[in-house]
C-alpha cells in the first residue's frame, strides 16, 4: 500500500478514484450544473460515456503534472486537459480548481511519504552525525563536500513532477532528527536504473557472504 501512494504508476488511479467518489457523492458539486454554469460556453458540463474516468488506470500521471503546473486564467489549461484526456466537456473554473486541489494533495502526499523512507534510512545510518561540521567555528560552517549525504533516486515523479523534490525537502526539515541544518546537507540526485543497480549490489553482498562462510 505504501508504493501505491508514492509511485507515479499509481497516482493517476488514485486521482481517478477520488474524482469518481466526488461525482457520486451528492454533497459535492463536481461536474454538476450547480458549479458548471459559469463556464466559457455557458453550457452544461457532461462526462462522455466512454470517459477514461470509468476505466481502471484511465488517468495517466502526466495529467497530474499538467493540472499542478496550471497557472492560466480560470484554469483554462486544466479544463482543456479534462476535455481532451478525460472526456469532461464544458467543465467550469470551479471544477478545474477542485481537480487542481486534489492533484496537489496527491502529489504532495506522495513526496512526503517518500521523505519518510529517505529520512528513516538517513537516521538509521547516522550519516548526518559522522562529520566534523559541529566542531567548526560558526563562520566555517558552510556545507563542504565531506559533509554531504548523497541520496540516489529514480523515477518520473522526482525527475519531472513539479516541485516534487522541494516537497520531499520540506518534509525532511520537519523531521526532528534531521531539521533544517541536516536537510541542507542532503544531496538528492538522479540514479538511473536504481532498481537494477540495487539488485546487483545486494547480489554482490550476498555472494560475498556465501563465499566467506
Amino acid at each position: 500500500m505504501f508504493e501505491k501512494r508514492v509511485s507515479g504508476m499509481f497516482l493517476g488511479e488514485v486521482l481517478r478514484r477520488a474524482i469518481l467518489s466526488m461525482i457520486k457523492d451528492g454533497r459535492t458539486e463536481l461536474f454538476k450544473d450547480e458549479s458548471s454554469g459559469t463556464n466559457d460556453v455557458h453550457s452544461t458540463c457532461t462526462i462522455a460515456d466512454d470517459s477514461p474516468l470509468y476505466k481502471q488506470w484511465g488517468i495517466d500521471t502526466s495529467f497530474l503534472s499538467i493540472a499542478h503546473e496550471d497557472q492560466s486564467a480560470g484554469h483554462h489549461i486544466t479544463r482543456q486537459a479534462l476535455n481532451r484526456d478525460l472526456g469532461v466537456d464544458a467543465a467550469s473554473s470551479e471544477d478545474a480548481q477542485a481537480i487542481k486541489l486534489l492533484v496537489e494533495a496527491i502529489g504532495k502526499r506522495s513526496a512526503r511519504l517518500s521523505a519518510v523512507a529517505i529520512g528513516a534510512v538517513i537516521i538509521s545510518t547516522e550519516n548526518l552525525s559522522l562529520t566534523a561540521i559541529d566542531g567548526r567555528a560558526d563562520e566555517e560552517k558552510a556545507v563542504l563536500e565531506e559533509d554531504v549525504v548523497d541520496i540516489g533516486v529514480d523515477g518520473s515523479l522526482v525527475e519531472y513532477y513539479p516541485g516534487f523534490e522541494e516537497y520531499i525537502r520540506e518534509a525532511l526539515r520537519e523531521i526532528e532528527s534531521i531539521g533544517g541544518k541536516g536537510e541542507k546537507r542532503i544531496r538528492i540526485g538522479i540514479a538511473k536504473d536504481g532498481s537494477g543497480v540495487g539488485a546487483a549490489l545486494i547480489a554482490l553482498v550476498a555472494g560475498g557472504r556465501e563465499g566467506g562462510s
